[in-house]
């Protein structure tokens, strides 16, 4: 299990927008949904894929022609598992929510 060197606020509100969403969500969701600067959306969805916590994948199909296909993040198994322990470490979920996520594809 690889841990962050250091657990920041906008770490956490990036990881629990992934962790809240059924399915893959694109930078600019995450960054409405946090209402954080895109740097440090970007800067967060890095370390979490870093830590293997979270896979981003570009759209196969690019839906407005002349731009660029979207990256799209989600957690992985493993992901999912270390985020939930830590909204409960941070307050944001109870306790007594803990492995449901995986049951309820973490949309509560």
């Amino acid at each position: 299990m690889t841990m962050p060197e250091r657990l920041t606020e906008p770490f956490i509100d990036v990881a629990e927008v992934l962790w809240r969403s059924p399915h893959g969500l694109h930078g600019y969701e995450i960054k409405k949904q946090t209402m954080r600067l895109a740097p440090t959306v970007y800067n967060n969805l890095d370390r979490l894929t870093g830590l293997g916590w979270a896979i981003g994948s570009f759209e196969l199909r690019n839906p407005t022609p002349g731009r660029p296909p979207r990256q799209t993040f989600e957690l992985t198994p493993e992901g999912r598992t270390q985020v939930e322990k830590l909204l409960i470490a941070w307050g944001r979920i109870p306790s007594s929510r803990l492995g449901m996520a995986s049951d309820a594809g973490g949309d509560l």
